[in-house]
C-alpha cells in the first residue's frame, strides 16, 4: 500500500486511477442499519484466544500488528484520518471493498484492524463479509469453520492475537461462502453492534461491481475504504463506484500495488 487520500462521494475523477486527484469529504450523520429480527445472540467473550503466527502473518502481508515495521506508518495513516469520521452512538463502521477482485481488499482490511487494535479501547472486530472468497482465515492462517451455524451465515467468532495485539474475528463457516444473502449480512451486523459492543468494525467485504452482497453494507457503514489497484482499476470502475457512495459518509481510497518511489 503506497498511498491513501480522500474521496468526495459523486465526484468527478480527472485523471486516471493511478494518478487520481482525490479531495477531502465532509462527513455528517450515518444511515442505521434495521433492526435484526433474529432473537439470537453471538457471545460477547469466545472462549478461546488464537495465537497467531507472526512469521505465517508477516508472510502473507500481515504486519501491523507491528509498530515499528515499515509498512505499519501507512495504515496507522489510515487510521487516523478513518478516527477523524463523525460516527452517531456505538461502534464505527468501516467497509472496506474495491471495485474488482483481485485489488487487495482483505490484506488492507485485515492490517488496517490490527492497526485499530493498537491504539483503540474497547474492542475491534474483523468481518469476514466476503461471500464470494472469503480470506481473511487463511491469511490469518486459520482453519476453515467445519461446523456452520444453522440460520446464520457469519458463524465462527474468535479472538485473535498477535505478540499481545488482540482483535475478534468473525467469519463464515465452511460451506456458507457462497450463500451469502446481503440484507441477512447487515441484519447480523447490526446484532453484531449491538451485542459485542466493540469500539470498531471493519468488514471486509467483496468488490462492488461484481457481487450483491457489498452495496448494502456499504451504505450502512460510517466510513468506506475503496482500494484501487494501479494498472488494474480503472477510471469508468471508480466512478460507477462512486455512485453507491452516500453524502454523508467520509470515504477513504487506497492506492494499492503501486511502484515504490523513494518519498
Amino acid at each position: 500500500m503506497e498511498m491513501m487520500k480522500t474521496i468526495t462521494a459523486h465526484s468527478r475523477l480527472d485523471d486516471d486511477t493511478d494518478a487520481v486527484n482525490l479531495r477531502s469529504t465532509a462527513s455528517a450523520g450515518r444511515h442505521h442499519l434495521e433492526q435484526p429480527a433474529s432473537a439470537e445472540a453471538f457471545p460477547r467473550d469466545p472462549t478461546h484466544v488464537h495465537g497467531l503466527s507472526l512469521t505465517y502473518l508477516e508472510g502473507h502481508r500481515i504486519v501491523a500488528w507491528r509498530a515499528d515495521h515499515r509498512i505499519t506508518r501507512a495504515y496507522d495513516i489510515l487510521r487516523n484520518q478513518i478516527s477523524q469520521a463523525p460516527k452517531g452512538s456505538g461502534s464505527l463502521m468501516v467497509a472496506v471493498t474495491a471495485p474488482a477482485c483481485g485489488c487487495g481488499t482483505s490484506v488492507t482490511a485485515i492490517n488496517l484492524a490490527f492497526s485499530f487494535a493498537r491504539s483503540t479501547t474497547g474492542g475491534v472486530l474483523l468481518v469476514d463479509g466476503n461471500g464470494a472468497a472469503p480470506a481473511a482465515g487463511s491469511l490469518l492462517g486459520l482453519a476453515p469453520l467445519s461446523n456452520p451455524s444453522r440460520d446464520r451465515q457469519l458463524g465462527g467468532h474468535v479472538r485473535l492475537d498477535a505478540q499481545g495485539v488482540r482483535l475478534d474475528l468473525l467469519r463464515p463457516a465452511c460451506g456458507q461462502e457462497r450463500k451469502f444473502r446481503p440484507h441477512q449480512l447487515a441484519d447480523d451486523l447490526q446484532q453484531v453492534r449491538q451485542v459485542l459492543q466493540p469500539a470498531v468494525i471493519v468488514v471486509d467485504l467483496a468488490a462492488m461491481l461484481g457481487f450483491d452482497e457489498a452495496p448494502p453494507i456499504v451504505a450502512a457503514a460510517d466510513v468506506v475504504v475503496l482500494v484501487v489497484a494501479a494498472g488494474q482499476s480503472t477510471r469508468a470502475e471508480v466512478a460507477v463506484c462512486q455512485s453507491y457512495f452516500q453524502p454523508h459518509q467520509t470515504v477513504q481510497v487506497v492506492l494499492n500495488k503501486a511502484q515504490r518511489h523513494g518519498l
